[in-house]
C-alpha cells in the first residue's frame, strides 16, 4: 500500500509527498523476508 500511494514515484501520491529517505525504507521493508525485522524497518 506504501509503494502504490506514497512513494515520490507512485502514480496515486496524490499528496505529492517526497522524502527520499522514506522510499527507501520502503524498498528496505519490502525485500525484508523476516517479519519481526521487516515490522521494525
Amino acid at each position: 500500500m506504501h509503494s502504490t500511494a506514497y512513494m515520490s514515484t507512485a502514480e496515486w501520491n496524490n499528496t505529492r509527498f517526497k522524502n527520499a529517505d522514506f522510499d527507501a525504507l520502503i524498498l528496505q521493508g519490502r525485500a525484508e523476508l523476516d517479519p519481526a525485522n521487516r515490522a521494525e524497518i
